[in-house]
Protein backbone atom coordinates (compact mmCIF):
# COMPACT_ATOMS: atom_id res chain seq x y z
CA UNK A 1 0.00 0.00 0.00
CA UNK A 2 1.71 3.34 -1.22
CA UNK A 3 0.83 6.44 0.33
CA UNK A 4 0.33 9.70 -1.42
CA UNK A 5 1.50 12.52 0.80
CA UNK A 6 3.03 12.63 3.71
CA UNK A 7 0.20 13.59 6.04
CA UNK A 8 -1.62 10.58 5.26
CA UNK A 9 1.19 8.43 6.40
CA UNK A 10 1.69 10.38 9.56
CA UNK A 11 -1.86 9.69 10.50
CA UNK A 12 -2.18 6.05 9.80
CA UNK A 13 1.06 5.88 11.67
CA UNK A 14 -0.15 7.09 14.81
CA UNK A 15 -3.15 5.05 14.33
CA UNK A 16 -1.21 1.93 14.06
CA UNK A 17 0.84 2.65 17.17
CA UNK A 18 -2.59 1.80 19.38
CA UNK A 19 -3.01 -1.44 17.81
CA UNK A 20 -2.36 -4.95 19.25
CA UNK A 21 -0.78 -7.08 16.49
CA UNK A 22 -2.17 -11.07 16.98
CA UNK A 23 0.68 -13.16 17.47
CA UNK A 24 3.24 -10.42 18.18
CA UNK A 25 5.03 -10.76 21.27
CA UNK A 26 3.00 -7.78 23.31
CA UNK A 27 0.26 -10.05 22.38
CA UNK A 28 0.86 -13.47 23.86
CA UNK A 29 2.35 -10.89 27.17
CA UNK A 30 -1.28 -9.43 26.94
CA UNK A 31 -2.36 -13.16 26.76
CA UNK A 32 -0.40 -14.50 29.65
CA UNK A 33 -1.65 -11.86 32.03
CA UNK A 34 -5.26 -12.17 31.18
CA UNK A 35 -4.91 -16.09 31.40
CA UNK A 36 -3.51 -15.90 34.75
CA UNK A 37 -5.99 -13.47 35.86
CA UNK A 38 -8.56 -15.56 34.80
CA UNK A 39 -7.19 -18.57 37.18
CA UNK A 40 -7.37 -15.96 40.13
CA UNK A 41 -10.50 -14.86 39.33
CA UNK A 42 -10.31 -11.37 38.32
CA UNK A 43 -11.53 -11.77 34.90
CA UNK A 44 -14.51 -14.05 34.55
CA UNK A 45 -17.24 -15.24 36.85
CA UNK A 46 -17.28 -18.85 36.40
CA UNK A 47 -16.90 -22.38 37.83
CA UNK A 48 -13.01 -23.02 38.42
CA UNK A 49 -13.08 -25.77 36.03
CA UNK A 50 -14.57 -23.26 32.99
CA UNK A 51 -11.41 -21.07 34.54
CA UNK A 52 -9.48 -23.74 33.97
CA UNK A 53 -10.50 -24.39 30.49
CA UNK A 54 -9.98 -21.15 29.20
CA UNK A 55 -6.62 -21.15 30.92
CA UNK A 56 -5.35 -24.38 29.18
CA UNK A 57 -7.39 -22.64 25.68
CA UNK A 58 -4.67 -20.08 26.14
CA UNK A 59 -2.00 -21.39 26.64
CA UNK A 60 -2.26 -23.92 23.44
CA UNK A 61 -3.05 -20.57 21.52
CA UNK A 62 0.80 -19.44 22.99
CA UNK A 63 1.84 -22.73 22.10
CA UNK A 64 1.12 -22.83 18.72
CA UNK A 65 2.61 -19.73 17.82
CA UNK A 66 5.73 -20.84 19.33
CA UNK A 67 5.72 -18.50 22.57
CA UNK A 68 7.24 -20.91 24.62
CA UNK A 69 8.78 -18.93 27.63
CA UNK A 70 5.16 -17.83 28.12
CA UNK A 71 3.60 -21.12 28.03
CA UNK A 72 5.74 -22.71 30.71
CA UNK A 73 4.75 -19.73 32.75
CA UNK A 74 0.83 -20.31 32.01
CA UNK A 75 1.68 -23.99 33.32
CA UNK A 76 3.61 -22.80 36.39
CA UNK A 77 0.30 -20.65 37.05
CA UNK A 78 -2.20 -23.77 36.06
CA UNK A 79 -0.10 -25.85 38.75
CA UNK A 80 -0.92 -22.90 40.96
CA UNK A 81 -4.61 -23.32 40.25
CA UNK A 82 -4.77 -26.92 40.78
CA UNK A 83 -2.51 -27.37 43.91
CA UNK A 84 -5.32 -24.42 45.29
CA UNK A 85 -3.77 -21.44 45.85
CA UNK A 86 -6.58 -19.43 45.02
CA UNK A 87 -9.99 -19.62 45.79
CA UNK A 88 -12.53 -22.69 45.04
CA UNK A 89 -10.31 -25.48 45.70
CA UNK A 90 -13.17 -27.91 46.43
CA UNK A 91 -15.50 -27.26 43.30
CA UNK A 92 -12.03 -28.31 41.28
CA UNK A 93 -11.13 -31.79 43.69
CA UNK A 94 -14.58 -32.36 45.85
Amino acid sequence: MGFRDSSTKETVDSEIKGLLIFGSKEWANRELRYAIGVLQGKFVDSLPMGRLQIALYLKDLLAEYGYTWQVRRLENWIHRFQRGDFKDREAIFP
